[in-house]
C-alpha cells in the first residue's frame, strides 16, 4: 500500500521490450537502499525490484500491467517514486494500491492564483467511482478531486507539488495512470453484488 505522496523523481534510463512485456531501467535516489523484491511505486504503478544495478534497478512490467497504464502508449523519461507505506506512517494523502485502473489524458490547464488546474479524462464507464472532494490518484500523486463531469474531473495543484512531482513536465494530450479512490471501487462492487443478489431473490 501507498499513499500518494510521491518521495523522488528518477530518470529513467533505458526501456525494452521483453515478452511482450517491458523492462524500465531506474535510476536509484540519493539515499535510498533498495535490494530485490522490493516494492516501488513508479508513476503510481506498484513495481517489484528484478535486480539491482549500479545507481539505479530494473522493473518488469508484464503485459497486463501495460494494458493498465500509459507505459503502453508512451515509455516514461521520469517517474515519481514512493515506497511502500509502513503501520508506523503518517498516512498524508490517501490509501493507495498501486494497482492502476485507466488511463486519463490532460485536456486542459489553467493557472488559478497560486494553483495550477488540470482537467483530466477518464473513461466513462468508471464515474461512479469519483466525487467531488473525493480523493483521486494520478502518475502516483495524491489529489483531490475539485470538480466533476461525465468522462473528466479537475485537480489543483499547488507550488509544492508541481515543483516535486513530474505532473509539471506533462503537456495537453499527454497520458497520465489514474487509480480512484479503494473505498468507492469497494463500495461500487458491493452495490452492484447486492443488486444482482436481490434480482435472483
Amino acid at each position: 500500500m501507498f499513499t500518494g505522496i510521491v518521495q523522488a523523481i528518477a530518470g529513467v534510463r533505458k526501456a525494452a521490450q521483453k515478452n511482450n512485456g517491458l523492462v524500465l531501467a531506474i535510476e536509484k535516489p540519493k539515499g535510498w537502499k533498495i535490494a530485490k523484491g522490493d516494492s516501488i511505486a513508479a508513476d503510481g504503478v506498484c513495481l517489484t525490484v528484478a535486480r539491482v544495478i549500479k545507481g539505479g534497478y530494473l522493473v518488469e512490467l508484464m503485459p497486463e500491467t501495460l494494458k493498465k497504464t500509459y507505459f503502453a502508449k508512451n515509455a516514461p523519461e521520469k517517474v515519481n517514486l514512493e515506497r511502500p507505506l509502513r503501520l508506523s506512517d503518517l498516512l498524508g494523502g490517501h490509501l493507495v494500491s498501486g494497482h492502476i485502473d485507466a488511463v486519463g489524458v490532460i485536456r486542459e490547464t489553467k493557472q488559478v492564483g497560486a494553483s495550477r488546474v488540470y482537467k483530466i479524462n477518464y473513461p466513462k464507464k468508471f464515474q461512479l467511482l469519483i466525487v467531488k472532494k473525493g480523493s483521486i490518484s494520478v502518475d502516483g500523486i495524491s489529489l483531490t478531486l475539485t470538480d466533476i463531469g461525465p468522462a473528466w474531473f479537475k485537480v489543483s495543484l499547488v507550488d509544492h507539488t508541481l515543483k516535486h512531482t513530474t505532473i509539471v513536465s506533462k503537456k495537453i494530450g499527454d497520458f497520465v495512470n489514474l487509480e480512484f479512490d479503494i473505498i468507492a471501487k469497494n463500495l461500487n462492487r458491493f452495490m452492484k453484488y447486492a443488486k444482482r443478489t436481490k434480482r435472483r431473490a
